[in-house]
């Protein structure tokens, strides 16, 4: 939705309304996945009731920025999965190894990126990126700040020196974390509990684990897809389909698209948890080969 409205529920459907603009739409709920309300929205309790029972994520935006999602979670976590993943992330020593593995594969992808955008410098991003993480192998627990504050700074170099304007860039986040968020609307895990809840860094919700693995494939490689967007929010949803439907991971004859790889990571630490494997971060992700 790129219109403000009032989202109603009206018996099993949701009734979309904006009366200044002559907006009166009946959405069948098993028809959607999830909701993205980039013009807003004001969502009443039988909807949002409705919402939950059928396990569907609304993702408010404001004025072009990401307020945040009502989400069903009540009705997705439970059982021994959740339990397993108390008990390794509330280990240290477990929750770390994950850490290191999840920065690893934050690094690997940003290098990738690099490699993409400066073919004649990839070098010098990678020995930068390579630099942080040895740094936080090194000691994960009194470099983590650093090493955090270290990789968002070359984010930001390495955006700013391949994309020239980037006043798009948090409404482009916003989309890409609510993305993100969804996932966890398909997983039995509790969303809060935070891989890198140990150590002192800005990151307070597995999602934001997460979002921080992929925000190089999710977020940088959709930014050149807007270079000469004017800002007709009417466009963004076919560039979300364009970008997110890109295809970046395979098992075995399935593929992953970039929408769906937070799902899937979802999976394999799932698998960690529950002891059926270790964690590989972001395993067999490639850039997509049709990158901006």
């Amino acid at each position: 939705m790129t219109e403000q409205v009032r989202i109603a529920r009206h018996n099993n459907t949701l009734k979309l309304e904006n009366p200044e603009k002559g907006i009166n739409i009946l959405v069948p709920i098993l028809q959607i996945s999830e909701i993205f309300a980039l013009g807003g929205a004001s969502p009443d309790n039988a909807a949002l009731s409705l919402l939950s029972e059928k396990s569907v994520p609304l993702h408010i935006f404001e004025a072009g920025r990401y307020k945040g999602t009502w989400m069903p979670y009540i009705s997705i976590v439970s059982g021994q999965v959740s339990l397993d993943q108390y008990m390794t992330l509330f280990d240290e020593g477990l929750a770390l190894s994950i850490a290191q593995e999840i920065v690893r594969g934050a690094c690997r992808l940003r290098c990738g990126v690099a490699r993409n955008w400066f073919p004649k410098e990839d070098e010098v991003w990678e020995d930068r990126y390579l630099n942080c993480l040895s740094e936080f192998y090194a000691n994960p627990k009194d470099n983590a700040p650093k090493v955090f504050n270290t990789i968002n700074s070359l984010d930001e170099d390495r955006l700013t020196k391949y994309i020239q304007n980037v006043s798009c860039y948090p409404l482009v986040e916003g989309i890409a974390k609510a993305t993100v968020v969804s996932a966890f609307s398909k997983l039995s895990l509790d969303p809060w509990v935070s891989v890198f809840s140990c150590l002192d860094v800005p990151s307070s919700a597995l999602w934001d684990d997460l979002f921080f693995l992929f925000k190089p494939l999710l977020v940088d490689l959709w930014l050149p897809m807007f270079g000469e967007w004017q800002g007709d929010m009417n466009e963004v949803p076919e560039l979300y389909r364009r970008h997110f439907t890109k295809s970046c991971a395979q098992d075995g004859k399935k593929s992953w698209s970039l929408r769906m790889l937070p799902v899937r990571e979802g999976y394999a630490l799932i698998s960690c948890f529950v002891g059926n494997t270790s964690y590989r971060a972001a395993r067999r992700v490639v850039i997509p080969k049709d990158a901006s």
